[in-house]
């Protein structure tokens, strides 16, 4: 009875490590992986976009470490000189967007790997990838 016991207490200790190595190891993925932590965000994204008024634009975003950034917006026919500003951004709370005010108008993106997705102030897509 005493063997059959102890193999019982073995078996149940056995059990709850691995209950709880398997909460720990989720949480602690939960708690590390976000853009700012998990991707390599630091650089440089290019994208030609369609103005309104129908004029091919040239736009650059710089992202450095230090949570600045630089932004360029010009014409891709050279008509007019290009906007450009810097400044500081934020993260959001889950830090997987990033917010910025450009021209006195709030631009939010999200960090995904190598790209960023412009988002309205409701964080929904504002261009859909083709």
């Amino acid at each position: 009875m005493d063997k059959n016991i102890f193999v019982i207490i073995i078996l149940m200790l056995a059990l709850i490590t691995f209950a709880l190595s398997s909460c720990i190891s989720t949480m602690g993925i939960k708690g590390i992986r976000n853009s700012k932590n998990y991707l390599d965000w630091e650089g440089v994204y290019k994208a030609v976009i369609l103005s309104n008024e129908g004029h091919y634009m040239d736009v650059r975003i710089r992202l450095n470490p230090d949570q600045s950034f630089e932004y360029y917006y010009g014409r891709m026919d050279g008509a007019y000189d290009p906007f450009y500003c810097k400044g500081l951004f934020n993260w959001d709370k889950t830090e997987n967007i990033i917010m910025a005010d450009i021209n006195y108008v709030r631009h939010q993106y999200k960090v995904a790997k190598n790209k960023l997705i412009r988002l309205n102030v409701d964080n929904f897509v504002l261009v859909k990838e083709q």
